[in-house]
């Protein structure tokens, strides 16, 4: 590798026509622009930073060159190139050698700076009493939802689901029925799931492509079962046991290795209370390890899958209990996976969570949020949580009220 230059400074934008290297003081956001091909952005000595920090963004602004990311020491870690996945953030997990741990997520940026214009909200089922077929689409530009023509054919519409590669995958959470939604062109029945997964919403593994993980949440028998949707090979493969059962928990990845599932409750009956318990999964080691408990213990939330970018799932509202004169939350807190963090947000007001839906979604890191509830009330209210200055801001109303938005399972899809 070549003399490298050091860049300083809160943000960077440059175009660069030999090697360099992003600095780790204050500088997070390089927009970088490589003038010839070949070219290497090199990450800086892991042994100056602390793990988990800082996070550093890197996005090629380029129309013609491609260029390599590389550790401190030259070892590959990725590529940004001009077209897809042209930006990335990076995370340090490890920082014992120069080269350092690095975790990243990337994703793609169009020509004015916003995310693809392809990638959508959709709700997928929602509903035990019926009426939850149809897919709705919310156009966040245009702060608008629309139903899609294309309806399931899944009996009941208790959901559990999971994005794969663009592609939302729905389940029928007291049965075990299982269909794939193809970008609001038709759906296709699946190989049926293994366990009764109510409300179990799955996370995507990027790091396999094309499998999704469920982790807990059975309604007609233990709750520490795990096991992951192969879509190349329409079937399922169990994994290792949760260390305890859990249901209506939640479960995300950081989409380099690890899942995350946590809260929930250790049963699956009427009275039972929540937990706050916390759990990381490790694809390549099939096994799980503790990590920091939530701050609140809760169940039948509504939570946003952590995005590529800032590694964050945030959690909002929820229940102490099933039922039974249960309480409900407006309490709002962010896990940050690299850091093993939990910070308190501003209390959600806006309407009861209780089984509603979250996504993440948008390049101003907000977060979209249909309300939840057992009957009436505000169960159709939308509002987008932005996490930079902690806001909320109403949207319109999901379409499909009836349903009073309960059992939603919330995807960004590629339409």
């Amino acid at each position: 590798m070549g003399t490298q230059a050091e860049i300083f400074g809160g943000s960077d934008e440059q175009t660069f026509g030999s090697n360099i290297k992003v600095h780790h003081k204050r500088a997070w956001v390089h927009v970088l622009t490589a003038s010839t091909s070949g070219l290497e952005v090199s990450l800086p000595d892991a042994t100056r930073i602390s793990p988990g920090y800082p996070i550093i963004q890197i996005v090629n602004a380029g129309a013609t060159n491609d260029f390599d990311i590389v550790d401190a020491d030259g070892g590959a870690v990725t590529t940004l190139t001009i077209t897809t996945d042209n930006v990335a953030t990076f995370a340090l997990i490890d920082n014992s050698t120069t080269a350092g741990e690095w975790k990243f997520g990337k994703w793609t940026l169009n020509s004015t700076g916003a995310p693809a214009a392809t990638i959508f909200p959709w709700t997928l089922g929602g509903s035990d009493s019926g009426g939850g077929r149809t897919p709705f689409k919310f156009d966040f530009t245009a702060n608008t939802w629309s139903a899609s023509s294309n309806l399931s054919t899944l009996a009941s519409t208790t959901a559990g689901g999971a994005r794969i590669e663009g592609d939302g995958y729905i389940t029928n959470g007291f049965a075990k029925d299982h269909e794939a939604f193809d970008a609001d062109t038709a759906w296709s029945v699946k190989t049926d799931q293994q366990y009764n997964r109510d409300t179990c919403q799955g996370a995507e593994q990027a790091t396999t492509e094309d499998r999704a993980y469920y982790i807990g949440t059975n309604t007609s028998g233990s709750g520490d079962l795990s096991d992951y949707y192969d879509k190349s090979g329409d079937s399922f493969t169990d994994v290792s046991d949760l260390p305890e059962q859990k249901h209506y928990n939640f479960v995300t990845s950081d989409l380099a290795g690890y899942l995350y599932t946590g809260c929930g409750s250790s049963s699956y009956a009427s009275t039972q209370n929540a937990n706050d318990t916390v759990y990381r999964y490790d694809v390549s080691g099939d096994s799980f390890a503790s990590r920091t408990a939530a701050g609140v213990a809760a169940l039948l939330f509504a939570y946003a899958i952590a995005d590529s970018a800032t590694k964050n799932v945030v959690k909002y509202g929820g229940r102490n209990k099933t039922s039974s004169s249960p309480t409900n939350f407006d309490d709002v807190e962010r896990y940050n996976l690299s850091s093993d963090t939990w910070t308190t947000r501003s209390d959600f007001t806006g309407g009861t969570t209780h089984s509603g839906a979250a996504t993440h979604i948008d390049e101003n890191e907000r977060s979209y949020i249909v309300c939840g509830t057992y009957s009436g009330g505000d169960g159709d209210s939308v509002f987008y949580h932005t996490d930079l200055s902690d806001t909320y801001t109403s949207q319109q109303d999901h379409s499909n009220s009836s349903n009073n938005g309960r059992f939603h399972v919330m995807l960004p899809l590629t339409t």
